[in-house]
């Protein structure tokens, strides 16, 4: 089968077209994973003709927090506008229902040309089905496996250039979740193998250089497509800071439910452990913070398990509501950054169950979603294990995704 993705938005974004890689491509994807715009994976619709493709495409959109995400309010009111943004929806339910069959394929075609033919008809007055429809397109790529950051570039260039009018000529109800969701893409924590600089996009739209204001909305709020405290998110952008990791240490947590409060704080120990590794042969071996770091690692890691531990439990074994169900989607990020640190640990160092732990999540992942994303996230961690196992130096995740020709989303 042939990956029908690519379509150019890095240079020209008025002259996006469609290529085709001659690589045999598996069709790796049956289920939603956890970012942007995803479907309900316990009411998926069999897409059996166009129309119920429209209205299945057009109906499940959700995020972590279903109930509250602005994005899917924003989706859900930009269908009539967009074309593009409804072919894109039912591509991607056929994506999910199907896997890379040869009818998502020829809706997928469908999605793209609507896509372009909405980039050249508006005279560059962007609206925002469009934009989310090019966010979607990117995730597409991201389930298949393929490369996407150029191709993000390209709309975050529209979207969020100091020269861009976009966001100063739409509302704060549309302009919010579009700059939220283009940051997550955004984050350098949550990209491997990545081609592109990335744009900042959080840090400028927190300190309103993006929406003038939006400094001061809802700044102790939670993100709706992460699920993420947008406090916790602020500390995770700082991710080139060793001083980050003393403020997550420190960071005072946010009311949630119990499930809430768990993810979050693996994605607050792993931030930690992250910061540890990409530090590394960046900052002096005698800095006070990472040596701090390095000295209470074992407990680190230990609390990260144990918050994967009481999630996994929570979610398997017990009633969920729908909102939790959706917490199983959101842990790519922390289960990642553990298995890359304790896979193949001599000696039982982390614990006899805590390889068992993630294993049995990566095992559970598997059955609610195969993409490839999901296989390239585990190879790397499993490809960690083995180096670290035989004794070996240990490439970063980065060089792995690198030498893969990989680009990996970690959300």
């Amino acid at each position: 089968m042939l990956n029908p993705l690519h379509y150019d938005l890095s240079t020209s974004p008025q002259s996006c077209f469609l290529a085709y890689d001659p690589e045999p491509q598996p069709p790796h994807v049956a289920s939603p994973v956890s970012f942007c715009l995803h479907m309900d994976p316990r009411g998926r619709n069999e897409v059996q003709s166009e129309k119920t493709g429209l209205e299945s495409g057009a109906r499940r959109f959700s995020g972590v927090l279903p109930k509250e995400n602005r994005l899917r309010q924003l989706a859900g009111s930009s269908y009539e506008s967009s074309v593009a943004l409804v072919r894109i929806a039912i591509a991607l339910q056929t994506l999910i229902d199907e896997g890379a069959s040869a009818r998502f394929l020829g809706r997928y075609q469908r999605a793209l040309a609507a896509f372009r033919n909405e980039l050249n008809t508006k005279n560059n007055q962007l609206i925002p089905g469009t934009v989310l429809a090019g966010i979607q397109l990117c995730t597409v790529e991201i389930l298949l496996g393929s490369k996407w950051t150029s191709n993000f570039d390209g709309i975050s260039r529209l979207v969020a250039s100091s020269s861009s009018e976009f966001l100063r000529s739409i509302p704060l109800s549309a302009s919010i979740p579009i700059v939220e969701t283009l940051s997550l893409f955004d984050l350098p924590v949550f990209v491997l193998g990545r081609t592109t600089p990335p744009r900042q996009i959080w840090s400028r739209y927190r300190s309103g250089k993006l929406i003038a204001k939006a400094a001061q909305h809802e700044s102790d709020s939670i993100e709706g497509v992460s699920g993420l405290p947008k406090t916790l998110i602020d500390l995770l952008a700082e991710e080139n800071s060793l001083e980050s990791a003393e403020k997550l240490w420190h960071w005072t947590g946010y009311a949630g439910s119990p499930l809430q409060c768990q993810l979050w704080e693996a994605y607050r120990f792993a931030g930690i452990l992250d910061i540890r590794k990409r530090s590394l042969g960046r900052f002096s071996a005698t800095s006070s913070a990472l040596d701090n770091i390095s000295n209470f690692e074992h407990m680190i890691v230990a609390r990260a398990i144990s918050a994967l531990y009481a999630i996994y439990t929570g979610l398997f074994d017990g009633p969920q509501t729908t909102e939790e169900w959706f917490v199983a989607y959101a842990v790519n990020y922390p289960l990642f950054i553990v298995a890359s640190v304790v896979l193949g640990s001599k000696d039982g160092k982390y614990g006899t169950n805590g390889e068992v732990i993630l294993n049995d999540w990566f095992g559970r992942l598997r059955s609610l979603h195969r993409s490839a994303n999901l296989a390239h996230i585990e190879e790397i961690a499993r490809i960690m294990g083995e180096t670290r196992r035989n004794g070996l130096k240990i490439d970063t995740p980065d060089q792995i995704a690198y030498a893969k020709g990989w680009e990996v989303f970690l959300l």
